[in-house]
């Protein structure tokens, strides 16, 4: 019996030496982590974050840790600093960044529907172009003519940006021409006729079709007319109010002929 009390206690004294030496471990373990915790936080609280990257790393722990979708937010929209563009090196809010940058065309219309002296004269606005769709895109030039309040009448600086898309139409044969015009902020009163918005932004349209037929020689059966009267406003504030769009796209072919009485009984 003497033999298994000493083997017993020995086997103690041993368990006994290994917790010892496992709690010791345990708490340079933890001391250790806690320190990288610290200087974790400290480098996070001086760093600048890319939202983008916060994101996906936000979407990627949600897939693989099961991060709740609900719950306090550490940072509201807007909130989340990124660098300042100027090169300062502060961090700024991200609202700030998505504010668009003041241009003289952001203060041709007020938020009253009120022109300033520029946007009375007719100040030009810079074309801009743009596609849609992928073959053969549609093609987008916004901002092709700007005329004067209450004109029609096409000036020669308009009549120079429209020679510029001559190549183009020519290019995009059997390609529909459309033609958008568009009247100006303030109604036209005009008490013999209550459409004359609509009348001047349909003459836009036509002087610009009239110039490409009758000067440049290109078939009139290309051309669609389009027009917005001042209840159409425009896409932003940065597009000239008075202007002309011009869009080129394939023709539209329907695909069978359908009665009316069988479209109106699909929405009775």
């Amino acid at each position: 019996m003497g033999e298994l009390e000493d083997a017993q206690a020995a086997l103690a004294a041993s368990e006994l030496e290994k917790a010892t030496m496992c709690e010791g471990w345990m708490a340079t373990y933890g001391d250790l982590v806690t320190l990288l915790f610290a200087f974790f936080v400290l480098l996070f609280a001086f760093a600048t974050i890319d939202s983008q990257k916060f994101k996906e790393l936000v979407i990627s722990l949600k897939g693989t840790m099961g991060v709740l979708s609900g719950g306090e937010r550490l940072f509201q929209p807007g909130d989340i600093p990124k660098p300042d563009p100027a090169g300062s090196g502060s961090p700024v809010a991200a609202q700030s960044l998505a504010q668009p940058v003041p241009t003289k065309a952001d203060n041709a219309v007020g938020e009253k529907g009120e022109v300033d002296e520029g946007s009375q004269k007719g100040e030009e606005s810079e074309p801009e172009t743009y596609q849609a769709g992928e073959g053969k895109p549609v093609i987008i030039l916004k901002n092709m003519a700007g005329f004067e309040e209450g004109s029609d009448q096409l000036s020669s600086g308009d009549k120079n940006q429209l020679d510029k898309v001559v190549p183009l139409i020519v290019q995009n044969r059997g390609r529909t021409i459309a033609v958008v015009g568009h009247a100006d902020p303030k109604q036209l009163r005009d008490p013999a006729n209550k459409l004359a918005n609509w009348d001047l932004a349909a003459r836009r349209s036509r002087q610009v079709i009239q110039y490409f037929v009758q000067e440049k020689g290109i078939d009139q059966a290309r051309f669609e007319l389009l027009a917005y009267s001042s209840v159409k406003e425009p896409v932003r504030t940065t597009d000239n109010p008075r202007r002309v769009d011009i869009i080129i796209r394939q023709k539209f072919r329907p695909a069978k002929e359908v009665k009316l009485e069988e479209i109106i009984k699909q929405f009775n």
